[in-house]
């Protein structure tokens, strides 16, 4: 197959998931948390330790609504939704008793096993599971897939998370999520539909990083920064982002 430029492929034997748009991979903004999208911008004078002057005009304390790292994470790459119902279960007392059920069997969960990681560190992780996802990505020469948990999202990282990663996948196309189980209860349950992990895909380059002492030219472009994100009462730098979830 000859690929377009930058274009990523993702494809399935599986047709039922190929026939199900939600579960196909999904752009990033359509899973921002709840409680992201409900925050208030500014801050109420409950909340500010200084007397609040001039409030009809200039708004009081920013919250992180106006942190543009957020907008830039919410709307980078995809997320890949759980196809289908998944459930799982590890005794506290015996982390080796472990089951799992899956809503179809035409999909498949494996278990890692805990002499491959968890035996050798120290960390909440009670067992690693891993979805065999059905979706197969290929990438065009010199392409990858960053894989993320999903940041932010805190009603599910208590009980499990997918773990960061990178595949290669104008070698490797196969996209298995492990799931990591972190959870004190004795089982966890994701619904179809759950976003399971961010894909971000990139282009591999040799690009570097150098230490230089500050310049004039260095100076100048830390100095411009510096006003574009402060000139303004009500957005500042978030003024400049192309988008306002």
């Amino acid at each position: 197959m000859k690929f377009k430029k930058d274009k990523i492929i993702t494809c399935t034997f599986n047709m039922g998931v190929y026939s199900s748009l939600d579960v196909h991979l999904q752009p990033a903004n359509k899973f921002i948390p709840p409680w992201w999208k409900n925050i208030p911008r500014d801050i109420n004078e409950e909340g500010l330790s200084f007397p609040v002057v001039g409030k009809e005009i200039i708004p009081n304390g920013r919250t992180v609504k106006y942190c543009p790292s957020f907008a830039d994470i919410f709307n980078l790459g995809y997320v890949l939704p759980a196809p289908v119902d998944m459930w799982f279960s590890v005794a506290k007392d015996n982390h080796d008793i472990n089951y799992w059920k899956i809503a179809n069997e035409a999909f498949e969960i494996e278990i890692h096993h805990d002499s491959q990681m968890i035996q050798h560190i120290n960390s909440p992780i009670k067992k690693v599971f891993k979805f065999v996802n059905p979706i197969q990505i290929i990438g065009p020469p010199g392409y990858s897939l960053m894989q993320l948990p999903m940041f932010y999202h805190y009603d599910q990282m208590d009980d499990w998370y997918v773990p960061y990663g990178v595949i290669d996948i104008d070698i490797h196309h196969e996209v298995n999520p492990q799931i990591f189980y972190v959870s004190d209860k004795d089982e966890v349950y994701i619904k179809a539909g759950t976003p399971l992990c961010y894909y971000i895909p990139f282009k591999r380059t040799d690009t570097k990083v150098e230490m230089k002492p500050m310049d004039e030219e260095l100076k100048n472009k830390v100095i411009k920064s510096q006003y574009l994100a402060h000139r303004s009462f009500s957005k500042g730098y978030f003024k400049k982002r192309k988008y306002d979830i």
